[in-house]
């Protein structure tokens, strides 16, 4: 019995399979619930959709090219411009926050991330991106630092008398040989010491957000520094803590942030290292910069959380292990004290394996120092 032979069909037309893909991306761009625009390989844009549109007021004509940035905020346009450019020159993807101007005149807060696009072939074909309007959540997160900060004052004034009537009552328990009520007030003491130090953190990060983060700048010796810290820190604890590199090094900036800074990485290096029993020190020059590096021989932080390990409120966590004590302040406030020193602060560690913290600042003047 002979096969039917199959009918003939037309091959698809590529100018109208061409079309329909065109038609099925923009009513996916006009009813998605986000502003996009795409650029062409020149930095100009070539297209925004129906929701950027209608938030700006504007026309298609009006934005297209460099026209969007008629509506960016003065105050922001620089920057804007700067992190769009530079990240274009790069092909690297980029998030940035604006003020853009709504169609009521009313400056609004974008958060806009772009990435780079590439054709079949790999060629460089421009950036698309996408933006949200996060007023209402700045201004949810400026309220919050107003209460942390409101909350940190008042609670500063009754927890410094608490602490002077727990010294005075030791003083009274001492006299009066009460060795019980002297290791309960000792307890409490202790407490109290940590409940003052999360009410600094706090007010820090307040002063942070601020940008009300202050620094009383001097020139300073910076292994002087980390040598009176780690004599302080090496009598509260078992582990021996190694200075096994040292350089006389001068820098310029506030000695008591610093001096925080090294607290918190070496107080993290003995809490993160349980079953160790010691914390590596090094201080040393590398081309106009003074490199301070932290190292443990603890947990060590798993890779995919390296990079979060310096964001605000954020610990690196394993549900099977034990949890520590913090809020995950501390790395933050590091990181924004080592900034605002013109400075970098960075890890490098393995699950497992321990952790080394590194901060580098730039170097005031060579020093000749003896070291004694």
């Amino acid at each position: 019995m002979p096969i039917p032979a199959k009918k003939a069909t037309a091959s698809p037309d590529p100018e109208e399979i061409l079309r329909e893909s065109e038609q099925r991306f923009r009513l996916m761009s006009d009813t998605a619930p986000v502003m996009i625009w795409m650029s062409g390989t020149t930095t100009l844009c070539t297209y925004f959709n129906k929701v950027w549109l209608d938030f700006t007021g504007r026309t298609m004509e009006q934005e297209l090219g460099n026209g969007w940035a008629e509506g960016v905020h003065p105050d922001d346009f620089e920057r804007c411009l700067t992190i769009y450019t530079t990240s274009f020159d790069q092909r690297k993807p980029f998030s940035m926050e604006y003020r853009i101007r709504r169609y009521d005149g009313v400056y609004r807060w974008i958060l806009d991330n772009g990435v780079p696009r590439f054709t079949p072939n790999g060629a460089f074909a421009g950036y698309i991106g996408s933006g949200i309007d996060i007023t209402e959540l700045k201004e949810a997160n400026q309220r919050k630092d107003e209460f942390i900060s409101m909350a940190s004052h008042e609670l500063k004034t009754p927890v410094t008398s608490i602490k002077t009537f727990t010294q005075a009552l030791s003083y009274r328990f001492q006299k009066q040989g009460d060795e019980e009520c002297l290791r309960i007030l000792s307890r409490m003491d202790a407490q109290l010491d940590k409940l003052t130090k999360l009410i600094s953190d706090l007010l820090d990060i307040a002063k942070i957000q601020t940008g009300k983060l202050t620094l009383r700048e001097e020139a300073f010796a910076l292994d002087e520094l980390v040598v009176e810290i780690v004599d302080m820190l090496q009598g509260t604890t078992r582990h021996q803590l190694l200075l096994e590199q040292r350089a006389p090094v001068l820098v310029f900036g506030d000695q008591d942030r610093i001096g925080q800074v090294l607290i918190n990485l070496l107080t993290n290096a003995i809490m993160y290292s349980p079953q160790a029993d010691k914390v590596a020190i090094c201080l040393e020059k590398e081309q106009g910069n003074v490199v301070v590096s932290v190292q443990d021989f603890g947990i060590g932080i798993a890779e995919d959380q390296i990079e979060k390990i310096f964001e605000q409120f954020y610990q690196a966590a394993d549900p099977l292990e034990k949890t520590y004590p913090g809020l995950g302040i501390g790395l933050y406030i590091s990181s924004e004290i080592i900034k605002q020193h013109h400075g970098r602060i960075w890890v490098q560690s393995k699950k497992g394996a321990g952790s080394t913290f590194m901060f580098c600042l730039p170097v005031y003047e060579e020093s000749s120092r003896d070291l004694d």
